[in-house]
Order: structure tokens, then C-alpha cells, then sequence
């Protein structure tokens, strides 16, 4: 598993409180086998939030060809949200990060093409159980 202690992530914000607007963090601990994460925040406020509440960048590669295989039914306000992010990720240093995800937090349709959830990048599987690590019981 890839070591994601200190990366940029944005959490959806109605799972961590009352506001609906996406908040942004750094990770600081991956638990997988109760499938959460402790997130901490500009305030250094630190919360435990589901994996699947989280959103990381996808991949600048991957984030291009897909700009450029679906510009045509991409809209044009998201088009031009999700080049920008791409371009800020170009520049791979953590403020323009920050910078990508600002810009993503006013978008949630540029945000939900531009990003992973962590569950889904871990590969975390939700039929296995945590405690028995078991997909199946008898």
C-alpha cells in the first residue's frame, strides 16, 4: 500500500459536519481495516472520516488523456476548471496542490471527474469484513 501520510485530500462536508462544501486536509493516518482515516484540517482540527468520503487527485496523466479523450461531452465551465487543476498539477509542488483543490471545492462535478475516492484507489473491498477479514461466512 502506498504511504499517503501528509498527502492533500478533500473531503466531502457533509460527512464531517453540518456545511455541505467540501473541506480540505492532509492525511495523517490510514486505518484499512476499519476502512477510515484521520484527516486533519487548516484549523488543525483532526477527524476520523470514512475512506470513501475522501477524494484525492487523480493522476496528471491519467487527468489529461482523460480531457482530451472526453472534451466533447465534458461541459465547457468544467472543461476549463479541470485544465486549470491539470495545469496546477503540472507544477507538482504542494501549494499549486492546494491551489487545484481550492478551485475544485466551487465545482463538485469537476471535483467528482478530477478525483479518486481512497477506497477506491486502496482497492478497499467493502464486502470483507474488517474484523475477520473474511469476504464470505458459512
Amino acid at each position: 500500500m502506498e504511504n499517503l501520510n501528509g498527502t492533500i485530500a478533500m473531503v466531502n462536508g457533509a460527512s464531517v459536519g453540518t456545511s455541505k462544501e467540501m473541506r480540505i486536509g492532509i492525511i495523517s493516518l490510514v486505518d484499512v481495516q476499519t476502512g477510515h482515516a484521520d484527516i486533519t484540517f487548516a484549523s488543525l482540527q483532526k477527524e476520523r472520516v470514512a475512506l470513501s468520503e475522501i477524494h484525492l487527485l487523480k493522476d496528471r496523466h491519467t487527468l489529461y488523456q482523460m480531457l482530451m479523450s472526453t472534451s466533447a461531452s465534458i461541459p465547457l465551465g468544467d472543461f476549463k476548471t479541470l485544465f486549470k487543476v491539470n495545469m496546477l498539477q503540472d507544477r507538482g509542488d504542494p501549494s499549486s496542490l492546494l491551489d487545484a483543490f481550492q478551485i475544485l471545492k466551487s465545482s463538485p462535478t469537476a471535483a467528482a471527474m478530477a478525483t479518486d475516492q481512497l477506497d477506491e484507489r486502496l482497492g478497499f473491498n467493502r464486502s470483507v469484513e474488517p474484523s475477520t477479514n473474511k469476504a464470505f461466512h458459512r
